[in-house]
């Protein structure tokens, strides 16, 4: 794999997950080094307002505890993206079943797709669906 998604019962300080780029594009990994993507829930409140520093540490404590990797890093970006990873409510699912029944009952004709109804799937996915 080239990453994974930490579960929302984990506390893992707000991380939702970790990705190695480097395994998926190695010519992004260093001569000695590799390439990493973290990602942390910025609508929750314990990271709402929390400085770039305090992200950096929060990252990097996360690649310890997870992976083991104690050396510094040897360069660390912070980019604060919004609302980029979907977090669906306990239920999301149940209700987007719900409304796919009732539209196929009453507008049979409207076909909807996209991650916001069953969550991130791929191409396939949306063209059995339709």
């Amino acid at each position: 794999g080239a990453g994974y998604f930490v579960g929302s019962s984990e506390n893992h300080e707000s991380m939702l997950g970790m990705c190695w780029d480097s395994q998926l594009f190695p010519e992004h990994a260093g001569a000695d080094g590799a390439r990493m993507t973290l990602y942390f829930d910025a609508s929750n409140t314990s990271s709402e307002g929390r400085s770039e520093k305090s992200l950096e540490v929060a990252a990097t404590a996360a690649v310890a505890t997870h992976l083991g990797v104690k050396e510094t890093p040897s360069e660390i970006r912070v980019s604060l993206w919004r609302d980029a990873v979907p977090q669906y409510l306990v239920g999301h699912h149940q209700r987007m079943q719900e409304l796919t029944a009732v539209r196929r009952r009453h507008l049979p004709w409207l076909q909807v797709s996209g991650p916001g109804y069953f969550g991130t799937r791929n191409v396939a996915d949306e063209i059995v669906d339709a």
